[in-house]
């Protein structure tokens, strides 16, 4: 149980009931190679300042099932399903998200991640321009943001993850690059100020551990 998504407490609460998490997950099925976790959340995250004293009533519900299947040694996949109802908003997001990796190296892992992901009113995939915006957002406060319409959104993923062994006290050395294209699928134009209809993004990272 905590106070509500991104809040805190006091000041920093947007409404006065609290909202929290449950789950399960089953492991070791069909011969050891699946796996399946549901998580759920639920509880009032709209503001007072928006919506009055609704927002202590108004639910907002969180679905997640997520599967991953073992297909080889080398080759993992992993299912995602998605689906948020926000009574305050009277909003919906649902999406599929799919994951590949293939070991092709005892160093180098291939990865592939695909989405659909469907927002349909347009009020949760949103752009916040001042630095604080998200935050006066959450908290009802007037603030500075740009939104698409309805939009169904397309993404996929191709990246890599190399580690390899460098001994020396260093237990983890990975370096993770990784191109994604993004795309509405339903002719809006959500991206680059809403100019365009997709986007690429180009991206990296490493990790250092000892």
């Amino acid at each position: 149980m905590d106070t509500g998504n991104q809040v805190s407490f006091g000041g920093g609460d947007n409404n006065h009931t609290a909202a929290g998490y449950f789950g399960l997950t089953a492991s070791s099925l069909a011969n050891g190679k699946l796996s399946l976790t549901y998580l759920g959340r639920v509880g009032p995250e709209n503001s007072t300042r928006s919506l009055g004293q609704r927002a202590n009533s108004a639910q907002r519900y969180w679905n997640d099932l997520s599967g991953s299947y073992k297909i080889s040694d080398r080759l993992t996949f992993t299912g995602e399903l998605n689906f948020l109802h926000d009574e305050g908003l009277h909003a919906n997001t649902y999406s599929f998200v799919s994951y590949l990796s293939y070991q092709l190296t005892p160093t180098l892992l291939l990865n592939y991640r695909g989405e659909i992901y469907r927002d349909d009113t347009g009020l949760f995939v949103t752009s916040f321009i001042a630095n604080n915006a998200y935050m006066q957002a959450t908290l009802g406060k007037p603030t500075v943001t740009q939104s698409a319409p309805p939009t169904t959104y397309g993404a996929l993923t191709l990246g890599a993850t190399w580690r390899p062994v460098l001994g020396h006290s260093v237990k983890l050395f990975e370096i993770r690059p990784e191109v994604r294209f993004d795309r509405s699928l339903n002719g809006t134009r959500p991206f680059n100020d809403l100019r365009n209809v997709g986007q690429f993004t180009f991206g990296a990272d490493a990790v250092l551990g000892f």
